[in-house]
Parts: C-alpha cells; structure tokens; sequence
C-alpha cells in the first residue's frame, strides 16, 4: 500500500523559523538603528554636563539619560514604519541638531560669518542643509551603521576625554596693597530691576513695593531717585554708557560681541578708581566683561556662568526638577524647541552676594567692589524671604526676547501674573541688601563708604519685545516698563557735609532714626546715565539725556524717541 511521500527535510526557506530553534539573532542594522539617535543625543548630555561641571552620575543625570534613551527608541519606530525614508530624514535632521548645538554654525552664518556675507547667509545655508541631506539619502541603506560607529566614538571620547569648561571662579586675583586712606566703594548693578516711579501702582501689590523700597532705601541713607530711567533696555548698551558717562546714539566700537555675550573695551569709571589707589574687585556673569578694558585690568576678577545648570547643584529641589530644567538645555541655539524654558541665571546672584559681603568684611578700606548680579532678572523663582520655590513648573520669564515679533511680548493677563511673582524676587533683593547694608554697619565701613545701586533697564515686563522694533511702536506703559530704572546712591558722609544735589525732604516719622543717617526720595525725572555722571563721575553727560535708545536701525544705528513722563509714586504723605 503506497504512502504519502515524506516532506523533504532540506533547508527551510528564508524568513521562516524551524519549530524548537533557537531565535534568530537580531540584525545588526537594528541595533545600529536605535544606537544611533540615542548616541547622538547621549553625546549632547554628556558634553553640556562638563562643560557646565555637573557630576554625570548624579541622579538627576541619570533620570536625564533615561529620557533621552526612550527618546532614541522612538526614532527607531520610525525605522520601522519607513527605513527608506522616515528613518533618514528624522536622524539627519537630529545630527544637524547636534552639529548646531555644538559648533553654533548656524547662529555664526546668520550672523554674517567671514566665510559669507549676512545677504548671502539664508541662500547659503538652504544650500547645504539640501546638500546634507542628499547625502544621508544617497547613504539611507548604511546610515544607521555609520552614525551608530561615528557617535559611538563621539560619545566615549566627549565622555573619557578632557574638554572645554565654562569660564568660572577667580580669573584674576592679583596681590595689591591698596590705600588706607580711602574708604570703600561698593557699585551694584541689579539688573532689571525697574525704578520707583515704574512699578505699576495700578497692579496688586505694585503700591506695598514701592513703599517698601523707599522706605529701606531711604532708612539706609540713599539719596533714592524714584523717577529715574535707563537710556538703553538692553544690559551692555545701558552698563558702558553708564560707566563712560556717554549717552551714544550708534553702537559704540567699545561693546564688542565675544563668545557667550559682550566685552566692555573702555570704563572710564573703574579705570579712574585704579587711578585713584583702589584696589578693584569685579564680580560678573559671564555675560559682560567689566575685567579689562583700554588702560585697566581689575586686581580681582570673579566670574559665575550665566544661565548654567551648575547653579543647581546648590539648591535642595528634586532630580525630577532639576532633570526637567536641564533637558531644554541640551537644545539651545538655533534649534531650540523649548524658548519658554526657565533661565537659570538668577539662581547664581544670593551665593555671589554672599561671596562679596564676605570679601568686604576682609577688605574696609581701600577697595571697591564693582558687582553685577542677574537680579531680580528672570526666571522670578524666589519668594519674598529669598526661598527658592520647589514648584519649577510655576517660574517664569519675561518672555520670548528671541522672538523677531514685537507684538504679544505679553497679554495683559500674562504680565499681571508675573509681575505678581517679579514683587516678590524684588523684595528678597530688598532683604539682602538690608542684610549687606547691616553687616557694614556693625564693621564700622557704612558711614564713609560710596555706595551706588541701580538697574540697568526696567522689568520689561512688557507687553512688546524691546528688540529689533521702532520704539515709536511703544506704548507709553511699554516705555515704562522697558526703561524706569532703579538709581540710589549713598555718598560718603564727607561729601555729605559738602553738599549735593539732593533736593527733597527725607520722609519722616516718630520712630525714624537720626535725620543725619536718614537719605530722601528724589521726584526728578532723570536718566541713571545722567545722575551717575553728575554724582559719581563728576562730570556732565556726553550725549542726548532725554531720549530712549532701542536696536532696530542697522548694524550701528541705534532708534531713539524722547522719554516718557514717569508718573509719581503712590507714597505717603511727607
């Protein structure tokens, strides 16, 4: 009786599995495929974490890392939707991220970089992203390899190697004896802080703050002037006019772009205290350089890095907020995706002043100390004792000032809210100072120190951007908030004595102390350039006093407009 005839026993076809084999080993373009993205963007964390100085084992690292490797499964997906098309344009476009990142060849181009001129920047760069990306098409079959080999190297070379750091600490300390015989000079610089006169009475608690500020400024013996503005919204321009006496109408050749903000070549002010026999301490962000100009160099130069993640290190939050303010981070340049990300800048400003505060006590006599702290600049993180709050998701920033739009800086609802959290930043300000001012009381260096305290712009807390618009486009409550600026100073009881300026009578009270420790509040509408050439600098303003200046006119030409009328401060009866 015939049988059926027996299925061959030869090889299977391909693709299928023999029952009780073992399985089939997973393709090497697979792995290359999810190693890929996820060494690109692990390269990315690595290389900000030293750059920054931030431990990588640390738990929020970890937390970060974990991220972005779901992250790079998900562009595996893509992989397996689309090898030939998906797959290759999402890990181009993320290997131009990284180049970005790393190498600012964009920001560079537009900018006009030696290699093309700025009209040629937009169709030059078009050109080479096509290119780019032709060439990761022509090579889509092996992409995943050859990225997954490059950023393998890249990734164990950013993570074994020695590499770049932000400049920070001590970056001049030199040893010099200054003169006994002069008293301390201690010049503030509290950025964005706005003036008396500019906090809006008609928000809540925009009244409780102006008193406030009068009333411990004034307790303190400054001379406040409530009306006072800046002639610039931006920090470089408003600083180097400040300290040249000059009020220019063009970019002046003495603020020189540099590589992670702006250099200040000429300050006739710090040099003319070198001249003079002080020992000069600068404190900065890495932001403006005051450390050397033409003919000076401080004796002590101390920088913090701006906006950096290794501010965080000081503050107990968890690693889930601390790992949610470092991935927007890894993405900035002209690719960022996150502009509404909370700045980090603010966070360093308690622990500088606290490093002055503790150099003062060393140094009374002989030198001055000029420092520039980010403060009460956004991100408007602190409450009113100065506590940091845990909330990161409840911080905010002025707005988008990388916006090209001048229009909805911010909705009226927007900058109410975050002027409620800006009063609060003010006030921790306003309780450091008191403790900074105390602390030179009880070591005897108050009452013949020169003291100068100011803003170098408004709040900005704007419902325009200040950049890149005609200022005629301001309305009169944007021109306030841009440009009303703090300005107090506290002369040196010898030049007390000798008279100033001063013009109204201080505000009183049963309870107030001597009226010779007591300062007054100014109702004259100035610029702080003018007042500091006048009071500090001994000398009259170069230049128009009573005009605005904003960016928007070409490369040097700056806009002006006359200055607003300020309104006069809610106060109490005098």
């Amino acid at each position: 009786m015939e049988g059926k005839p027996e299925r061959s026993s030869g090889p299977s076809e391909p693709g299928t599995q023999v029952s009780g084999a073992p399985p089939a080993p997973l393709p090497l373009e697979r792995l290359a495929d999810w190693a890929a993205p996820s060494l690109v963007l692990l390269s990315l964390l690595v290389s900000h974490a030293k750059y920054y100085r931030y431990p990588l084992w640390s738990s929020e690292m970890l937390l970060c890392a974990g991220v972005l490797l779901l992250a790079g499964t998900g562009f595996c997906l893509l992989a397996l939707v689309r090898r030939e098309t998906l797959y290759p344009l999402g890990l181009g476009l993320l290997i131009l991220i990284f180049l970005d990142v790393q190498l600012h060849l964009f920001v560079r181009a537009l900018g006009g970089a030696v290699w093309v001129s700025p009209l040629l920047a937009v169709p030059v760069l078009l050109a080479l992203f096509f290119a780019f990306m032709l060439l990761i098409f022509a090579l889509r079959s092996e992409i995943g390899r050859i990225a997954a080999a490059a950023w393998g190297v890249i990734f164990l070379a950013t993570l074994l190697l020695p590499s770049e750091r932000v400049p920070a600490g001590v970056m001049i300390d030199q040893q010099v004896q200054p003169r006994q015989d002069l008293p301390m000079v201690l010049h503030l610089v509290l950025d964005e802080h706005i003036g008396v006169a500019g906090i809006p009475a008609d928000l809540p608690g925009g009244t409780a703050v102006q008193r406030h500020l009068v009333e411990r400024l004034v307790d303190d013996g400054f001379t406040l002037y409530g009306r006072a503005f800046s002639q610039y919204a931006e920090s470089q321009l408003a600083l180097a006019s400040l300290v040249n006496g000059q009020a220019f109408s063009a970019q002046p050749e003495y603020v020189v772009p540099a590589a992670s903000g702006y250099t200040i070549t000429r300050n006739d002010w710090l040099r003319s205290l070198a001249q003079e026999g002080y020992s000069v301490r600068v404190y900065q962000s890495s932001y403006i350089d005051f450390c050397r100009a033409e003919g000076f160099s401080a004796d002590y130069c101390f920088v913090y890095p701006a906006n950096s993640i290794s501010v965080l290190r000081s503050f107990e939050l968890t690693a889930w907020s601390k790992a949610r303010l470092i991935l927007p981070r890894l993405f900035e340049g002209t690719f960022d995706f996150f502009p509404s990300k909370p700045q980090l800048t603010t966070l360093a400003s308690p622990a500088i002043l606290d490093r002055v505060a503790q150099d003062m006590d060393r140094r009374p006599r002989g030198s001055a100390f000029f420092v520039h702290l980010i403060w009460p600049h956004y991100a408007y993180a602190f409450d009113a004792q100065c506590a940091l709050r845990p909330a990161v998701g409840t911080w905010a920033n002025v707005g988008d000032i990388g916006s090209w739009r001048a229009e909805d800086f911010n909705s009226e609802s927007e900058r109410e809210s975050k002027y409620a959290l800006y009063f609060q930043q003010v006030r921790c300000v306003i309780k450091s100072l008191d403790d900074l001012l105390e602390q030179m009381r009880r070591r005897g260096s108050l009452a013949d120190a020169l003291i100068v305290i100011h803003g170098d712009h408004g709040s900005r807390l704007a419902t325009r951007n200040f950049r890149n618009v005609d200022p005629s486009a301001f309305s009169r409550q944007d021109m306030v908030d841009h440009f009303s600026a703090l300005m107090a100073i506290r002369l040196p009881q010898a030049r007390e004595e000798a008279g100033s300026s001063r013009e109204s009578p201080s505000l009183g009270g049963e309870d107030d102390p001597p009226e010779a420790a007591r300062g007054i509040y100014v109702d004259r509408q100035e610029s702080i350039q003018e007042i500091f050439a006048r009071e500090v600098l001994n000398r009259p303003l170069q230049g128009e006093a009573g005009k605005v200046f904003v960016t928007g006119g070409g490369a040097e030409t700056l806009l002006s407009r006359p200055m607003v009328e300020l309104p006069q401060a809610d106060l109490p009866q005098q």
